[in-house]
């Protein structure tokens, strides 16, 4: 008989994203390649990438179009785009101490974006701040949060988190390589701007 193929499911989605991710930082730690930033950005925030029919395309096209070399591999291509979330969430960051007059020791990442570790490395050397990365399934868990405080089950929002800190693994990131991201952050300002 013919065998068709089912779509996959968010789980197995998110199973694959974090094997990319593994992947993508076996790679990276095999081949040696270095910790610091390259030298091809793109502004996440842009238009041309809320949904794009071919998302290596529009970011080779962004290159092209701020006189940039287009990333020419898949690996070029995704650390393109990786970079380019960490250092938007350094302008990001910026912003927000601007705002509040403080200092954020450390960034938070939940949801798919704490699977991938090299997204997580890179937000806390392009950020300089530590990196606590989980749960990935954030959601899920604060809405049972939210059921257990509702249920009288925990007794507040404090000890949610305590629950939630102390039952679900989180992985944590050191930044590395100031000098490197701040020249990046210098570029990546220049096409955001």
């Amino acid at each position: 008989g013919e065998h068709h193929a089912e779509p996959l499911g968010p789980f197995e989605e998110l199973d694959d994203q974090r094997r990319a991710a593994d992947d993508i930082h076996q790679a990276a730690a095999v081949f040696g390649v270095v910790r610091e930033a390259g030298d091809r950005h793109v502004d996440p925030d842009a238009r041309e990438f809320l949904a794009p029919d071919d998302m290596p395309a529009a970011i080779r096209a962004f290159c092209r179009r701020t006189g940039q070399a287009e990333p020419q591999t898949e690996g070029a291509v995704i650390r393109c785009a990786l970079e380019s979330l960490a250092l938007r969430y350094r302008q990001v960051l910026s912003v927000l101490e601007g705002l509040t007059g403080g200092h954020i020791a450390t960034i938070h990442v939940v949801g798919g974006g704490a699977l991938n570790t090299q997204l997580c490395q890179w937000t806390a050397d392009a950020c300089q701040r530590q990196v606590v990365a989980g749960p990935s399934e954030a959601t899920a868990t604060g809405n049972l949060m939210a059921q257990a405080i509702a249920a009288g089950a925990v007794g507040s929002v404090t000890e949610a988190r305590e629950v939630v800190r102390n039952s679900l693994p989180v992985a944590t990131y050191e930044p590395h390589d100031g000098a490197a991201w701040a020249d990046a952050a210098g570029r990546f300002d220049a096409i955001t701007s």
